[in-house]
């Protein structure tokens, strides 16, 4: 059919698509990032809780300094995690935050384009139409004229 539609735009709205996707699978791997890293930091919550109640439970029973030191160091060590993670946990969240955005913007940029072919498609669907319905008066002139028994050639 010589008057199929063809969008002039439409390698960039697939490329639209493509990085919309490409998007969307980034957040997807960093929401899973994020739910892992919130793991570890619960698991580094728990241990330090673990830690504060044996050295409570020790402190009340006959403990040695060198005991009470290796407990301490430990909470240390681990409230240092706590906060290397929370800082890991802040960077995922800024990416996905961006990422978002960046989301937002390719979604919004498809639309438009997509927007902008459905409009010329149905531009397209009224110009077929019109020129079949112009060819068909066209006809019909032309088989009442020759029904009238004469034709009119370049309207002489």
């Amino acid at each position: 059919m010589k008057n199929k539609f063809k969008f002039r735009l439409q390698n960039v709205l697939d490329l639209k698509n493509f990085k919309q996707d490409l998007l969307r699978q980034d957040l997807a791997k960093l929401n899973c990032q994020l739910a892992e890293q919130i793991r570890i930091l619960e698991d580094y919550a728990d241990r330090l809780d673990q830690s504060k109640i044996e050295l409570s439970s020790e402190l009340i029973s006959d403990i040695s300094s060198a005991r009470v030191q290796f407990i301490n160091e430990y909470m240390q060590l681990i409230n240092s995690k706590i906060t290397d993670q929370q800082k890991i946990i802040n960077a995922i969240r800024e990416v996905m935050i961006r990422k978002s955005k960046e989301y937002i913007e390719a979604k919004k940029e498809k639309e438009i384009i997509q927007k902008m072919k459905e409009r010329k498609h149905g531009e397209h669907k009224k110009a077929v139409k019109a020129k079949a319905q112009k060819e068909a008066d066209e006809l019909s002139i032309y088989r009442a004229q020759a029904a009238d028994g004469g034709v009119l050639l370049n309207g002489a």
